[in-house]
């Protein structure tokens, strides 16, 4: 679909500085390099919403592990989508608090699930894990051994159905427990940053485990929805959603798989008359505020055209 230029000078206001940043980079290919570009890159840490993510974090750089919303397996995955990356000291600081905790599987601590004697848990989400390593390799920690200790973790959670689960917890003793396909979404799109495991026997199952179901249908039933129909939501977390899928597969290189068309066509149908997207959905209670929901929203629609463009350019892989 063609980027009409009204949208274009809308999503490159200044008033969202790390959405004109993104546009000037990857919809526009403009260089990182480029004065304007750094001058646009800088304005990001000045942004209201960047810093309310930004003042969740200690002076120490110790995030505070909230439940909800605002907790550091999330916050850093936000801090991907806006632009920072670890050249920023606060990030940095935070990054190597929350990566010491780790533990020798590539677990961290899982405040959620405390057990009855206080001892720490160590999570095996691989929704939380995925969304969080994908933040890390976003802001250019992919180098980090801890952070590939994670990613070798996830590989080995894959599930008998090419699948994942949100937590092994609802494995039940006996019975073939199905993946979740919102736990399988956050790891494609972890999977879709790096292009060394695109060809593992994991990623490719993973890939099958979508396609099969023409992404979102049931692999038995191509007209039942796997869960609720899905929706344009924004931040990306462990919610299903449509762009986030469509971003990764095109991104993949499967972006014009027979099996991806329905999921296309889907979002066809969502777009204005203006050429924008509206939000359908997006978190309560988070500081990292997106817009109201059922109008147009710039985060929505550069991720739309951004899978368009992907789908576009990037040579087929299957």
């Amino acid at each position: 679909m063609k980027l009409p230029a009204t949208v274009i000078e809308w999503l490159l206001e200044p008033s969202n500085p790390s959405i004109r940043y993104r546009t000037m980079t990857e919809l526009l290919g403009r260089t990182t390099d480029d004065p304007e570009v750094i001058a646009v890159k800088h304005q990001i840490l000045d942004w209201k919403v960047v810093k309310k993510i930004l003042d969740l974090i200690h002076e120490d750089g110790d995030w505070p592990w909230t439940a909800g919303y605002d907790s550091p397996e999330l916050g850093f995955n936000y801090l991907g989508e806006v632009g920072i990356d670890k050249s920023n000291e606060t990030v940095a600081k935070a990054a190597e608090i929350y990566l010491s905790r780790q533990n020798e599987n590539g677990q961290f601590p899982n405040i959620y699930f405390k057990t009855k004697t206080g001892k720490i848990q160590y999570d095996d989400q691989s929704c939380y894990i995925a969304m969080m390593m994908r933040g890390f390799v976003r802001m250019g920690f992919g180098d980090d051994p801890r952070v590939k200790k994670s990613i070798e973790f996830l590989l080995t959670q894959n599930r008998w159905d090419g699948g994942y689960l949100c937590t092994k917890s609802y494995v039940k003793p006996g019975r073939k427990t199905k993946s979740c396909i919102r736990g399988s979404k956050s790891v494609l799109m972890l999977f879709a940053e790096l292009p060394e495991l695109w060809d593992t026997p994991q990623c490719q199952e993973l890939l099958k485990y979508f396609l099969e179901r023409k992404v979102f249908y049931k692999r038995s039933n191509h007209k039942e929805f796997v869960k609720k129909e899905p929706r344009l939501i924004y931040p990306f977390y462990w919610e299903f959603d449509l762009l986030g899928i469509l971003l990764a597969l095109s991104k993949m290189g499967y972006g014009n798989h027979p099996d991806v068309m329905y999921a296309w066509k889907f979002l066809d149908e969502k777009v204005n008359d203006d050429g924008t997207f509206n939000l359908e959905w997006s978190m309560p209670k988070c500081v990292y505020k997106v817009g109201k929901r059922g109008i147009p929203n710039k985060w929505i629609t550069f991720n739309a055209y951004l899978a368009y463009q992907q789908r576009e350019t990037i040579s087929d892989h299957f």
